[in-house]
């Protein structure tokens, strides 16, 4: 919506933000990668989105600082869990996921800066910590391990011996912090 506030505060700012050079580069660097990690992938890789960056970007562009976009709707697909019960998982549309980076890498420098601690991080990507699903040691992925792990806690329960159910959860928690 173009208001006068618009006009005011934000189109100054906005033009700085989502320049064509910029979006493509987001795109090439961070959000293509980030959406070809995702469980159900596009059946050409995003290739359409990829392949006419330089117009979509433009596109964007326009409908951004025009005040005329909106987003898309995502693709919702579930994943069915014990009982039944599903899990929705959500994967936005590429313009959408671009737009949300472009947004983030703008407003993460002031993030960090106001970050408790040096330990402390705010995104997945942007850290050193070894993550628990990246340890090599035993030969498995995590799925692998996590498959494991949920055997063994159910066996524990329908044995009904809870006070070996948390042990093993706080053997669990305290190896997990060791690596």
């Amino acid at each position: 919506m173009l208001t006068d506030r618009f006009h005011q505060l934000r189109k100054e700012e906005l033009d700085k933000v989502f320049t064509k050079i910029n979006i493509t580069n987001i795109w090439r660097k961070v959000v293509r990668n980030q959406l070809r990690t995702v469980d159900i992938l596009d059946i050409y890789d995003y290739y359409d989105f990829n392949y006419n960056i330089n117009s979509r970007a433009l596109l964007l562009r326009n409908d951004i600082l025009s005040g005329n976009y909106s987003s898309s709707k995502p693709l919702i697909y579930r994943v069915e869990k014990k009982l039944g019960i599903c899990r929705h998982l959500i994967i936005p549309q590429p313009s959408d996921a671009l737009i949300l980076q472009i947004i983030t890498d703008k407003i993460s420098q002031e993030i960090i800066s106001n970050q408790p601690s040096e330990n402390s991080y705010y995104s997945r990507d942007k850290h050193y910590v070894k993550k628990p699903h990246e340890i090599d040691e035993y030969g498995f992925d995590w799925r692998e391990l996590w498959k494991k792990m949920q055997k063994k806690y159910l066996s524990l329960v329908n044995k009904k011996n809870l006070l070996l159910l948390q042990i093993y959860l706080i053997i669990m928690i305290l190896y997990s912090f060791q690596n």
